[in-house]
């Protein structure tokens, strides 16, 4: 991938905004890692939470590294995280969010890109 077209890439999400196919999120990872790409992780699922359907698959689970949310933070003291992403041990991302009210200022870039804060 990375060697034919000079890119690097480190991460992957699973289609955005739609649901996903856990069979194929364990054959895209075997796919990667057979051509040499054990760096790249992949993102699920790229809109909700989806921590659940990952506790009782753990195949499913060791295919991805990092759990990502769409707007998981709605106010600056408010998350929405259910409890069982923090008991899998991946890292959670904002991957889709806004600025918490702040506009068009340094504030509101700065509030975008905090830490996840913990809810449980």
């Amino acid at each position: 991938m990375s060697s034919h077209r000079l890119l690097c890439t480190t991460d992957f999400s699973i289609w955005n905004e739609r649901n996903y196919d856990p069979d194929w999120v364990v054959r895209f990872r075997s796919a990667l890692d057979d051509r040499g790409h054990h760096h790249v992780e992949i993102v699920a699922a790229d809109t909700n939470w989806v921590c659940d359907n990952f506790v009782n698959n753990k195949t499913l689970l060791d295919a991805i590294g990092v759990f990502g949310a769409h707007y998981p933070i709605t106010s600056r003291k408010h998350s929405d995280i259910p409890a069982s992403c923090a008991a899998l041990g991946k890292p959670l991302w904002t991957s889709e969010g806004w600025s918490l009210g702040e506009v068009n200022d340094y504030k509101g870039t700065f509030w975008c890109f905090q830490p996840i804060p913990c809810a449980w």
